[in-house]
């Protein structure tokens, strides 16, 4: 960027001095705050060449961090001041770049006359409620400076305006009160912001905002950030309980009022220990703007918590998913269908998920929560997806730990979903997800320790989450601990009584410590739940559950063979053959198990990449086919 000189610029009836940081047009000052003005500054210098948005952020705002929305808020407010004064197309945006000024700017020689008059009506101060999170602690806010021309009286009188106006502005809460120091915070919960209005739009805004915090402080490195599910059905009303339910060090609580055009927000962090206040801020925003909201609170928490970032944490913290709040509620809704891993949660999730890309077609946020759901479903549609996510936003974490399941589940190579999955978790540590699948790749290869390390980081930061609780007990049952493993199922069905992939790791559970009876009852409770979703009436509901109370019955009367040969189904589809092979090993029909193995395999059937850790098959492991099929997904090697 070039060097900003002190001369004098003009261009379309404006005339800037870059020195003072003032601008007038023709006879008349403009009223603008600093940040536009530096803005501006810059754009002239470089006119006629692409300023990018980094480029901008770094020079405008080089102490501090701001997100790239931010930046646009600036732009378009200099927009509409030369729309305002009849000039317009001064400044062009260049997609994915930046801007260019493309006004053309003279440096007259002499400067006029009426510079000195000016200034006096230009002294302004920033609007403290726009900017205040773009400061970091202990930095003043920058003022125009005031010339000697101006009377004692009135540089007295602004003085004590100007004093006055920030007391003001910190009794409104517009500047955050400190009321002690945010230090030694290693945990940290978000709980639901409380609708001041009662209202089904500010009850939306309010949970919106919670989950724009926990997405936005997930990527500080140096504070575990609970997740949005953990917290979402807790009452703010009880924080401390709240806290030490979820056991972090503190909590953020706080409200939302709409009144007319506007919407005025609060909020604490509170220590969970000894429940005093470290940090309390407030401020008001137009109601049309919910994203501004969100991001302008997430930035002042963060730098309340987190002063000191590295260059990953600002770029991450201050990232703009999505200029559109419509968009974003709608991801908001898919994560939240999504995060059930029930078939109907699966099924809302993807519409929700194509809705929100259908209103920003560059919502990189969106493709990776679709491709995540799509993995399951569709494993083409999925790489396509999460390509497109990566090529939008290469640092997306979503997108890498969406990427490194598919590599898992899909192409079996083990070593790049490793890569994709750490590096998931380098960019956002409290990406639960991420540790998820990671703890279930390092199950698939035999490393159940570290696997438990990696559910456990899940759980840590959703630790009411039904799917990672039923996710360790499954790594309990590879590593042969049946106990474990059943407490944790157990403990998922605590938080989820219809989960059903719960119901079907008991069943697992139990078929191997001899416990037919509540093998059998395991069974059926899955499937019970799995075919209400076809159900299209109450009396069709009582014979399907009637139905299945029979078959439940008539298993228990016949015995462990003809309940496992009951459940096997014999036909072609890839799913199938791997279950039957499941049920065949059980029955002790090698031949069969072997035979649908390879059929599995050969088909890319999903659950196959388990095949190795599988207690189920311990009885054909010694077979030298079975180690062909492992080497046909390169487990061979790492065979117990």
């Amino acid at each position: 960027m070039s060097s900003n000189n002190g001369k004098l610029r003009q261009f379309g009836g404006f005339t800037l001095d870059p020195e003072k940081l003032v601008l007038w047009f023709e006879d008349r000052p403009v009223n603008l705050a600093l940040k536009e003005v530096e803005l501006l500054s810059a754009l002239t210098a470089n006119a006629g060449e692409v300023v990018t948005k980094a480029e901008l952020l770094d020079r405008i705002w080089k102490d501090s961090f701001v997100e790239e929305s931010n930046l646009s808020r600036h732009v378009y407010i200099l927009r509409k001041t030369f729309r305002e004064f009849g000039v317009c197309d001064l400044i062009e945006t260049v997609p994915r770049r930046g801007y260019r000024f493309v006004g053309s700017v003279l440096e007259p020689d002499v400067k006029p006359v009426i510079v000195e008059r000016r200034v006096v009506s230009q002294t302004t101060i920033e609007d403290i409620s726009d900017d205040v999170n773009t400061f970091p602690r202990g930095q003043s806010h920058s003022i125009y400076p005031i010339r000697s021309t101006v009377a004692p009286v009135a540089v007295a009188t602004l003085a004590f305006l100007l004093i006055g106006g920030i007391v003001f502005a910190a009794w409104k809460g517009q500047i955050p009160l400190t009321s002690a120091s945010v230090t030694g915070i290693t945990s940290l919960a978000v709980l639901p912001f409380t609708p001041l209005n009662d209202s089904p739009e500010a009850k939306q805004q309010g949970i919106g905002l919670t989950d724009t915090l926990i997405t936005r402080l997930s990527n500080l490195k140096s504070i575990s950030v609970r997740s949005i599910t953990s917290v979402a059905d807790l009452d703010p009303r009880d924080p401390i309980a709240s806290g030490k339910l979820l056991n972090v060090d503190a909590v953020v609580v706080g409200t939302i009022y709409r009144s007319g055009d506007k919407t005025r927000v609060s909020a604490r962090i509170l220590k969970v220990s000894d429940g005093n206040a470290l940090w309390t801020g407030e401020f008001e925003r137009l109601s049309a703007n919910d994203m501004r909201i969100q991001n302008d609170l997430a930035l002042q928490l963060t730098n309340a918590l987190a002063p000191k970032l590295d260059a990953v944490e600002k770029k991450a913290i201050a990232k703009s998913y999505t200029e559109d709040p419509e968009a974003f509620r709608l991801y908001q809704e898919a994560r939240s269908e999504w995060n059930k891993r029930s078939t109907r949660g699966a099924t809302d999730a993807v519409r929700f998920f194509r809705e929100a890309i259908a209103k920003d077609p560059e919502f990189a946020l969106a493709y990776a929560g679709l491709a995540e759901v799509m993995s399951t479903m569709n494993a083409d549609e999925a790489e396509v997806i999460v390509h497109r996510a990566i090529e939008l936003d290469p640092d997306l974490a979503e997108a890498h730990s969406a990427l490194g399941f598919i590599q898992t589940f899909v192409h079996r190579n083990w070593a790049e979903a490793e890569k994709e999955l750490t590096r998931s978790i380098d960019l956002n540590p409290n990406y639960a997800q991420a540790h998820h699948w990671y703890g279930e790749l390092l199950a698939i290869l035999g490393r159940n320790a570290d696997a438990k390390v990696e559910i456990n980081r899940a759980l840590e930061i959703d630790p009411l989450s039904h799917n990672y609780l039923a996710a360790l007990g499954q790594i309990y049952y590879f590593n042969r601990e049946y106990k474990e493993a059943e407490f944790y199922c157990r403990r998922a069905l605590d938080q989820e009584p219809e989960f059903t992939f719960a119901h079907e790791y008991l069943s697992d559970i139990y078929l191997q410590t001899g416990e037919f009876e509540k093998a059998v009852d395991a069974r059926f409770s899955a499937e019970r739940i799995n075919g209400r979703f076809s159900v299209d009436s109450a009396e069709h509901m009582n014979r399907y559950e009637a139905d299945i109370e029979k078959k439940r019955s008539e298993a228990l009367q016949q015995g462990l063979k003809a309940f496992l040969q009951g459940q096997l189904i014999g036909s072609n589809e890839i799913l199938v053959s791997y279950y039957d092979a499941r049920r065949y090993a059980a029955l002790g029909d090698k031949e069969s198990a072997l035979r649908s193995l390879e059929k599995a395999v050969q088909s890319k059937a999903f659950h196959t990449a388990f095949m190795k850790v599988d207690p189920v098959f311990d009885a054909i492991r010694n077979d030298p086919r079975y180690d062909l099929v492992l080497r046909r997904i390169n487990l061979h090697d790492m065979n117990n």
